[in-house]
């Protein structure tokens, strides 16, 4: 009777710590805000927030996609229910076709040309200008951004992007 009363406890336990663990990714899941399509946000940017938040989660696949379903309003949600017409159950494949969708004209050349001509902008903060800048360098040079010889190019094009006061500041 010992034997069964100590596994019941062990089930609870477990059902409890799924229980909290269940209730933390929804609270989560709500803080993100809703994906609309809208260029002001860029999808792979929120895919990212929203599948750290489910990764841990121990949800189906089925799960996630009614949860990513969830979140997508306005353009985007008539997106993805197309998607959905194709698809219906296989994330790694509805995934792959959002992210052609809302980043499928993207290539290396056109980041390449965006970062030959970045610059500071003004009032933007200097943090701000260097995040920006790390981001364009990382689409426009997929593979190799994290070797050195491509950080000393993204340090020059920082610089190089700022005005000539601030240059001289920085550099020495």
């Amino acid at each position: 009777m010992a034997y069964s009363l100590s596994q019941t406890r062990a089930a609870t336990v477990k059902d409890l710590v799924d229980f909290q663990n269940n209730q933390h990714t929804f609270s989560r899941l709500q803080l993100l805000p809703s994906f609309s399509g809208s260029p002001i946000t860029r999808f792979d940017s929120w895919l990212e927030s929203f599948e750290s938040i489910v990764d841990g989660s121990g949800w189906s696949n089925e799960k996630i996609i009614q949860m990513i379903r969830a979140k997508f309003t306005d353009r985007a949600f008539s997106v993805i229910q197309a998607i959905f017409n194709e698809n219906p159950d296989d994330f790694a494949s509805i995934k792959s076709s959002l992210l052609d969708h809302f980043h499928g004209d993207e290539n290396a050349d056109l980041y390449l040309k965006k970062f030959n001509k970045a610059k500071r902008k003004p009032g933007e903060k200097i943090v701000d200008y260097a995040h920006r800048l790390q981001e364009i360098f990382k689409r426009a040079y997929p593979m190799g951004y994290g070797e050195k010889s491509f950080t000393v190019i993204l340090i020059q094009k920082f610089i190089e992007g700022l005005d000539s006061k601030l240059q001289s500041k920085v550099k020495y």
